[in-house]
């Protein structure tokens, strides 16, 4: 009985060991296809490479962007009305006074190449775009009230919550430089749509200044300043981080479609915020140095950018040149950007924005 059991036990054994050693065999006569080479006969690309590549060129890209966007600051709402200032019994209705945010024009430049390497590509890109904005705020001498507007940074100076002025005027302006880099792969995942995921770094020197000033006049002769109060903010800050993102194209027809792209990115950052306070009183001709103060911070902030638009292609020479044109509605959200040194105001950050139109060209060669 135990020699018929062992008999048994041995043909079952030798009939794994055979199975196993063909599937091994099959398993090596028949590699998988991620690592082959595409002239393989095994090979198969599962995702197709949607370039664009041209044929027979250096694999180069170059791209020129125009923009025109409206850039906007938290946090700058810099003279108030209607707080009852001890003339009145009740304080009338009033409203908050901030700056005028209007579209400026900038640029994008870009340059990018194509890799051999399954479908890769990597792109570098400068974003520039300087703006300035104002605002002036005046009261009405028609009444019969001694000042109007209340400065929201001043605060208490002197004691006294009552300092209201007849004239504010602000100017805010900003130098905005960035560059990115990046490696992607831009490939279908149907006939008519594309993925592009891309990694890379992102880049940014910036400098911000925002100056106020604010007025009291003798209300029997409009040209004699009583006091005259101006305070300076002053942000630089530069910050590298790790850029990500997705751009994706949804093709109408083979040769245009809309794109839809968005990024986020972690910027590690240094802000060197500054701040001077004056104070000129007819009282005291001399201009007094109320505040001076410098602040460093090194956060990590996070940006969010985003793309909407309409892209056409076209080919010229039996495919030898491709290029691209796109009109696109763009967003970015620079979140706790603004850090001006505020001492009496509950906004300590703010976020920094910006939105407009972006035109692009591209060429690949």
């Amino acid at each position: 009985m135990n020699g018929k059991l062992f008999t048994i036990l041995g043909i079952i054994t030798s009939c794994n060991l055979f199975a196993d050693t063909g599937v091994a065999e099959n398993i090596q006569s028949y590699p998988t296809d991620q690592f082959q080479p595409k002239d393989s006969p095994c090979f198969r690309e599962i995702t197709p490479d949607a370039g664009p590549r041209v044929d027979n060129g250096a694999d180069v890209l170059i791209t020129a962007d125009f923009i025109y966007w409206t850039t906007k600051a938290d946090g700058l709402i810099y003279a108030i009305t209607g707080r009852n200032t001890g003339v009145q019994i009740n304080a009338s209705k009033g409203h908050a006074q901030q700056m005028e945010w209007t579209g400026d024009p900038g640029f994008k430049v870009g340059l990018g190449i194509n890799l051999p390497h399954d479908g890769w590509d990597i792109f570098g890109q400068y974003t520039w775009l300087h703006t300035k904005t104002h605002n002036i705020t005046t009261k009405s001498f028609n009444t019969p009230l001694p000042g109007q507007f209340v400065s929201t940074f001043f605060g208490i100076r002197d004691g006294s919550l009552n300092q209201t002025y007849v004239k504010a005027k602000a100017n805010w302006r900003n130098k905005f430089n960035v560059v990115d880099l990046g490696l992607g792969r831009n490939y279908f995942i149907s006939q008519f749509l594309t993925l592009k995921p891309h990694v890379g770094l992102k880049g940014t020197w910036q400098d911000q200044e925002f100056v106020v000033e604010y007025t009291q006049v003798d209300l029997a002769d409009i040209n004699t300043i009583l006091i005259q109060d101006d305070i300076r903010f002053n942000q630089d800050m530069w910050g590298l981080g790790i850029r990500f993102g997705l751009d994706t194209g949804w093709q109408f027809i083979k040769d245009f479609g809309l794109v839809a792209n968005m990024s986020l990115s972690a910027l590690w950052s240094d802000f060197s915020t500054k701040r001077k306070d004056r104070h000129f009183s007819i009282a005291l001709p001399a201009n007094s140095l109320y505040y001076n103060f410098n602040f460093n911070q090194r956060p990590i902030n996070a940006i969010l950018e985003m793309q909407l638009g309409l892209r056409h292609d076209f080919w010229f020479c039996d495919n030898d040149y491709h290029v691209s044109i796109a009109a696109m509605w763009e967003e970015q959200v620079w979140i706790n950007h603004e850090r001006f040194i505020k001492f009496f105001s509950n906004e300590v950050l703010g976020n920094f924005y910006l939105h407009g139109f972006t035109f692009n060209l591209r060429f690949d060669f």
